[in-house]
């Protein structure tokens, strides 16, 4: 028998452009293989399975998703982001790993607009799939492709709908992983019914089966959206959340940054005049304390409750938040912008908060 294959050595049969069905094959051959490794995150599967922009998809630019793609997650994920920050792209593409790798499972998107859901349908889901490398993987040519559902050659589907007024075109839908998007604009009145989609995920094992009980796959409730203002939905789950930053070490003193108005943000800006271009090398953020450069892709998790494991929220900034942007350009553009506005977080950052509801 050969010996299975890293992720490095599919990778580099991808890049010699073997045949998509040699390519299919020897990758089905070798994911039970890698994953059976210890693999506690699944990023270094995504080049192997998806394209964005006609590219390998990497979290290289986005490190922080790295946490959306762990084997093991909390039940109740909330994404509290800033605009432009790869939000969507990253929950389209964790639907599709979940839902390809798990047969028969079923994913329920909901937004508060019908033109929501459709561009998350039409723009992410559809080409995330279409342009795959491994395309006839995740489907058949009978699969279901309609905006409001497209099936898996599994037999998993992933169901997209929405609920602003009232929630009742939800009701008779049963789903394994629940997702809100927009969720700042969504009734939090409305959770109790829609997240009895997911009551049934358990329904008809027999408990007395320790093992099919640990086997069992456990719902997951996935929450995404942008606080526009103080009190919202998304305002309420972090609150209640363990509150955690992306925080930045200095290589320089060891000092903790955190990126955000409520702590080390002013100070993180250094002075307003720079004798250096803002580049990747001398990026627009210091230390706080001492002064030297900050490299965003280097941070690291440091949660406010930690103890709150099952309620979780990571807030982070964008890697190239700074990094293209001079002192004055960030001060006139975010800063300012975020009083004007009445937000609680900074345009450009993102927060992962799992909380119960």
């Amino acid at each position: 028998m050969n010996e299975p294959l890293t992720a490095t050595e599919l990778h580099q049969l991808r890049t010699d452009k073997i045949t998509e069905i040699n390519y299919v094959d020897m990758l089905q051959l070798n994911l039970r293989y890698l994953l059976s490794q210890g693999m506690y995150y699944y990023d270094p599967l995504l080049p192997l399975l998806f394209n964005l922009r006609g590219k390998p998809l990497t979290l290289n630019n986005h490190p922080q998703f790295k946490s959306l793609f762990a084997r093991i997650l909390p039940n109740d994920i909330t994404y509290k982001t800033g605009r432009q920050v790869a939000k969507s792209a990253s929950n389209g593409v964790h639907s599709l790993l979940l839902a390809r790798w798990t047969p028969y499972t079923n994913i329920l998107h909901l937004t508060p607009l019908y033109e929501q859901i459709k561009k998350f349908s039409a723009n992410y889901v559809a080409p995330l799939i279409a342009e795959s490398p491994v395309h006839s993987w995740f489907v058949t040519p009978r699969s279901n492709r309609s905006i409001l559902q497209r099936s898996l050659r599994n037999g998993s589907n992933l169901f997209f709908t929405f609920a602003f007024k009232d929630c009742m075109r939800v009701r008779g839908n049963t789903a394994n992983i629940l997702k809100y998007d927009e969720v700042q604009h969504i009734d939090p009145s409305f959770f109790s019914i829609i997240n009895q989609t997911l009551s049934a995920v358990k329904a008809g094992i027999d408990f007395s089966d320790e093992k099919a009980v640990e086997e069992a796959n456990e719902p997951l409730i996935a929450s995404f959206g942008t606080p526009l203002t103080f009190e919202n939905t998304l305002e309420q789950l972090w609150e209640t959340s363990s509150q955690g930053e992306w925080s930045l070490v200095c290589r320089n003193c060891k000092y903790e940054n955190i990126p955000s108005l409520r702590e080390d943000l002013d100070k993180m800006l250094g002075p307003r005049e720079r004798t250096k271009k803002v580049t990747p090398e001398t990026p627009g953020i210091v230390c706080a304390k001492c002064g030297g450069y900050l490299y965003t892709r280097e941070g690291r998790w440091k949660h406010a409750f930690p103890e709150l494991r099952e309620c979780v929220q990571f807030r982070f900034v964008s890697p190239d938040c700074f990094a293209q942007m001079s002192l004055v350009m960030f001060v006139s553009k975010v800063i300012e912008k975020i009083w004007l506005i009445g937000s609680s977080t900074e345009p450009g950052t993102v927060t992962v908060t799992a909380n119960p509801r």
